[in-house]
């Protein structure tokens, strides 16, 4: 399966994420770039809970335009979802493509996976998307990169087929 990797990171965690994702699929991956509030954590985290959508930098929707699986990986915000993530999928095309949702979150409880993932799948549903998996991972406290190998041992059971 041609499967593609669209994540955002700020600290690096969700990048090793991606990493590791693309290496096992043999995918390629798109890397979301937004304007320098994300980067903020303050700002950042207030535009996560007002749901305020920010213009993304280039194109990145035509990166899923030849994939059947897309993956989804993005930080929680703010108990939400990822500004830079939303914007994309508020924009995207999924039609005809399984999508797969992995969100990493600070607390290690994990507690805003029951609010967060099922919004997201809605989202992608509504954009033509087949979700076909979900997993909420912990990384670590906002600011900071979580060990590699901490990130991969999560990662290593998830099912992507």
């Amino acid at each position: 399966m041609n499967y593609t990797i669209v994540y955002y990171t700020r600290d690096g965690s969700t990048g090793i994420a991606a990493d590791y994702l693309a290496d096992v699929t043999k995918g390629k991956k798109v890397q979301l770039e937004a304007g320098k509030y994300l980067n903020n954590f303050i700002l950042g985290g207030f535009n996560s809970a007002s749901k305020k959508l920010p213009k993304l930098k280039g194109d990145p929707w035509s990166g899923i335009s030849d994939a059947e699986a897309v993956i989804l990986a993005s930080p929680v915000w703010a108990g939400n979802g990822n500004p830079a993530m939303n914007s994309f999928i508020d924009q995207a095309d999924f039609s005809g493509k399984k999508v797969y949702i992995l969100s990493l979150q600070a607390d290690p409880g994990k507690k805003a996976q029951n609010s967060v993932l099922p919004l997201v799948a809605e989202a992608v549903k509504s954009h033509g998307g087949e979700v076909a998996g979900m997993l909420a991972i912990h990384g670590t406290s906002p600011g900071k990169r979580a060990e590699k190998d901490y990130i991969e041992n999560q990662l290593k059971d998830w099912k992507l087929s």
